[in-house]
């Protein structure tokens, strides 16, 4: 969406563990396969600030592999973007 890539991932902060950047630059790895989950109607801005917003809820701190993971925010950022 919009070129960009929307993550979260864990640090020792308690601070926001969201992260967006350019398709296919994410964390060094190699972009494989881009999967079509949806349409959206919010411009870049609308996204960038749902994403500051829930940077306030996903602090990297509490990234867990099993409870609260990027898969966790993916599915909780397409609720509220995707139709």
């Amino acid at each position: 969406m919009f070129g960009l890539e929307f993550s979260y991932g864990g640090h020792k902060y308690a601070e926001s563990g969201t992260v967006v950047v350019y398709k296919g630059n994410s964390a060094g790895l190699t972009l494989k396969e881009t999967v079509e989950l949806g349409v959206t109607y919010y411009n870049l801005q609308e996204i960038n600030e749902i994403i500051t917003y829930m940077g306030d809820f996903w602090h990297g701190k509490d990234y867990d592999p099993f409870r609260k993971n990027c898969n966790d925010f993916t599915q909780n950022l397409l609720k509220i973007i995707c139709e």
